[in-house]
């Protein structure tokens, strides 16, 4: 208690600055630390970003067939004159002979595979 008599206000406020200064000081050194840790890490993150957009545009492949708009019309153009050949040949009864001049969808699809 005797102690307590001879410290004044100004004292106290000096102990305290002194205490904010090293508290600063050591954030602020801790600061740079960090700043030193993750220096170049953004630059990492960009190139990292860039290669999996890249990696996302290849093809894979897949048990699910996957057509361009192009190959898609030619495909279901494809489809529905087999479809139809199949009904003719149901309603034809297998009688009907074959000319000797392809059908069209096969002249179609051989134009197609030649460009």
């Amino acid at each position: 208690m005797e102690d307590d008599f001879l410290i004044f206000p100004s004292d106290v406020s000096a102990e305290v600055e002194a205490l904010k200064a090293k508290i600063g000081d050591a954030l602020d050194k801790y600061e740079k630390i960090i700043q030193k840790t993750i220096e170049g890490r953004g630059m990492d993150v960009v190139r990292v970003i860039m290669e999996s957009v890249e990696r996302a545009d290849t093809k894979r492949l897949t048990l699910t067939p996957h057509f361009e708009p192009e190959e898609r019309v030619v495909l279901e153009t494809f489809e529905k004159s087999l479809q139809e050949a199949s009904e003719q040949m149901a309603l034809d009864k297998g009688k009907k002979i074959m000319d000797s001049k392809p059908p069209a969808y096969v002249l179609k699809l051989q134009e197609d595979f030649d460009s």
